[in-house]
């Protein structure tokens, strides 16, 4: 989740220092596909929904694209100011961006676009875009639902009774529901709405489990003694059980579509 793009009642930003070093980075191979699919070069503008931290923001300036990056959540959009000084970052919700209409030559959103409207946000998201330029949105899950790993079975009773993530539906988390998010854009007025899974794994020390789960909005809505319990319990698990790292099956859902010319 790369902040939250909308108004929210979770206090993301308090958590800012331990989102930046736990989200892992996202695969190459997605930023690739990204860059075939919306046409991208070096040089291009464009704006980002939700940057959080910057994880994506990072990648994408290295990657030589420039940038408009909102975010509304003033500690995260602080943070972002210094690991990205070369985006432009706008301190405000979505909904309130007075973006230029018709100007941008891209437009993408990474793990944020559950915390909109997609009935209105995503109308507003094309208008802001050059006609026949793309946008594209994506999510990691933390774990594949339909082959947890070891770590995953292992953790399941300390996550026992916590709510779905936000638009889970099911079972099914939000960036999963392949047929509802390319629906959306089609709705929104997008064309050619595509969709692509990356699965990868990575290895993640105790402080990296940790840190992670902390950023979790339904570990964040926990009174502070049961979320410290909880976050505990997780260091204990990695350590006594996983000898302090894990190897984590993530998927990442890249869905891409084109404002029409």
């Amino acid at each position: 989740m790369s902040g939250e793009a909308s108004a929210s009642p979770l206090p993301f930003g308090a958590e800012a220092a331990g989102y930046d070093a736990g989200r892992p980075p996202y695969p190459e191979a997605l930023y690739e596909a990204l860059f075939q699919k919306l046409d991208l070069r070096p040089g291009l503008r464009g704006f980002e929904v939700g940057a959080g931290t910057g994880l994506a923001t990072r990648a994408l300036i290295r990657r030589g694209l420039q940038l408009r990056a909102i975010e509304p959540d003033p500690l995260m959009a602080k943070r972002l100011r210094v690991a990205a000084p070369e985006a432009e970052v706008i301190p405000a919700r979505m909904e309130d961006a007075a973006l230029p209409e018709g100007a941008a030559d891209f437009g993408v959103s990474a793990m944020a676009m559950h915390w909109l409207d997609a009935g209105h946000a995503l109308p507003r998201i094309r208008a802001w875009l050059k006609p026949g330029a793309g946008f594209a949105m994506w999510w990691t899950v933390f774990g594949d639902p339909a082959q947890p790993d070891a770590f995953q079975r292992a953790s399941a009773p300390l996550f026992s009774g916590m709510a779905q993530g936000r638009g889970a539906a099911k079972g099914v988390p939000y960036a999963m529901q392949s047929a509802a998010r390319l629906a959306d854009l089609t709705a929104a007025g997008f064309e050619a709405a595509q969709t692509q899974r990356f699965d990868w794994q990575i290895r993640q020390s105790t402080a990296e489990v940790v840190n992670l789960c902390r950023s979790f909005s339904p570990i964040l809505q926990m009174p502070p003694a049961a979320r410290e319990a909880f976050l505990q319990a997780m260091a204990d698990l990695v350590e006594r059980e996983f000898g302090g790292s894990v190897l984590r099956s993530f998927v990442s859902l890249l869905y891409t579509a084109r404002r029409p010319l």
